[in-house]
């Protein structure tokens, strides 16, 4: 054989075994990379059907971790009880009684109402009320006195108590403070509609004699003004230069047309800037009440929102006016209006304060019976140069058109007889 035969046989031989190393190399990785499945990165499921002990042991395989990528592995309905329900928002009742009644209201983890939801609450083992409007409250009537239990029934989305509230319902009406208020007081955001309607008497009742100029303060008597939010933002050590010994602020009212409890919302700014500046002060609330229990609601507000600063100085007034022919107060009669006054200030003064009265003249002279609220500070409103009600009051808001450094716009103005 040739040289040049001799070389080419040797680089075929050598060409054949290089070939033949690489098609055992190639099988050698397809088989090892074969077991990490077709997807490189991601677990499989193992296929593998094991030996016996690993199957009577409930596993298929020797891959540990092949569960997890078994989308049937865990049980959905396990995870979806208490697991899912501790991240719903969780509820709670709060009920109290005043005369033969129950008011309850649904809250949430912060005692705030919840609202939007009918929700359905059983009254012992018998009756369901539902609340049909939807804000977050309930009332029950013509109850018989006694111990009741509540149960607030499943609603989807909200977990709910699962044991029952208890509640004594009063058989008559008590002036005192209702504990529980707070769930019945609104913020003016939350209603919806006018429902401060108050339209003074005393401004149809004035006369040309009216003064709107500060007066000097004569002995024994101190100049004040009366306050709500409608005079907006008050600054307070301007009034006080004025020569203003003192301020009566409103802290709410009740609305003329839903009823609703209402808080002023620029009441605990005026009442703290007011006494920062070193003026005393009093406290007002405009009244919309219908009957006795209506009062002691509206006072327990009062005192609920004023029970974290300071005392005041003058009394609490519960306001009577004219907040037009379709308020919800305004039809009742003398007795009713007389006995609802004195509930309200019954109940201010079972805390320890000094309750009063505002009404205009006609008021007190046609709408109430005087004679028995002579007990409480009568504050009358009166638009002239001299008062022309010859009864017994302490105070007198004599103009409504004064001017006064430190408050936008007209203001009243009262004289107070110490």
């Amino acid at each position: 054989m040739d040289s040049k035969l001799k070389r080419t046989a040797i680089t075929v031989a050598v060409l054949v075994v290089m070939l033949v190393v690489l098609l055992v190399w190639g099988l050698n990785r397809e088989q090892k990379t074969g077991s990490k499945g077709a997807a490189p990165g991601k677990p499989s499921v193992q296929t593998n059907p094991g030996n016996a002990a690993d199957k009577e042991a409930g596993q298929a395989g020797t891959d540990l971790k092949a569960f997890l990528n078994d989308e049937d592995f865990f049980d959905k309905e396990e995870l979806s009880g208490d697991a899912i329900q501790t991240e719903m928002p969780k509820l709670s009742l709060w009920a109290f009684s005043v005369e033969r009644d129950i008011r309850l209201q649904i809250v949430d983890s912060t005692g705030e109402s919840v609202t939007g939801v009918p929700f359905l609450v059983k009254l012992g083992s018998g009756e369901e009320y539902r609340d049909s409007d939807r804000d977050g409250r309930i009332t029950i009537n013509n109850l018989e006195p006694g111990a009741y239990s509540l149960q607030l029934l499943p609603v989807e989305g909200y977990v709910i108590p699962t044991e029952s509230l208890g509640v004594q319902v009063k058989d008559k009406l008590e002036y005192v403070a209702i504990e529980d208020i707070s769930c019945l007081v609104r913020n003016e955001d939350e209603i919806d509609g006018k429902e401060d309607t108050r339209n003074p008497q005393a401004a149809a009742d004035r006369d040309s004699s009216e003064s709107a100029r500060f007066p000097e303060s004569p002995e024994g008597k101190k100049i004040g003004v009366d306050v709500s939010s409608k005079q907006g933002e008050i600054h307070w050590s301007d009034v006080k230069s004025a020569g203003v010994d003192f301020g009566i602020v409103r802290v709410g009212y009740r609305g003329s047309n839903t009823g609703e409890l209402i808080r002023d919302p620029n009441f605990e700014r005026n009442w703290k800037e007011m006494m920062a500046a070193g003026m005393p002060g009093g406290i007002s609330f405009f009244s919309q009440a219908i009957n006795e229990r209506e009062a002691v609601e509206e006072a327990s507000m009062v005192l609920e929102e004023i029970r974290l600063l300071d005392k005041p100085d003058y009394p609490i007034f519960f306001m009577l006016d004219n907040a037009g022919a379709d308020a919800r107060a305004a039809h009742l009669s003398v007795e009713e209006r007389t006995q609802i006054c004195k509930a309200f200030c019954d109940t201010v003064e079972g805390a320890g304060y000094t309750a009063g009265i505002y009404a205009p003249r006609l008021w007190i002279k046609h709408y109430l019976t005087a004679e028995e609220l002579s007990s409480y500070v009568i504050w009358i409103a009166d638009y002239r140069n001299e008062p022309l009600y010859d009864g017994y009051y302490q105070m007198w808001q004599f103009t409504d058109g004064a001017a006064v450094e430190g408050i936008k716009g007209k203001t009243t103005l009262n004289i107070f007889t110490e």
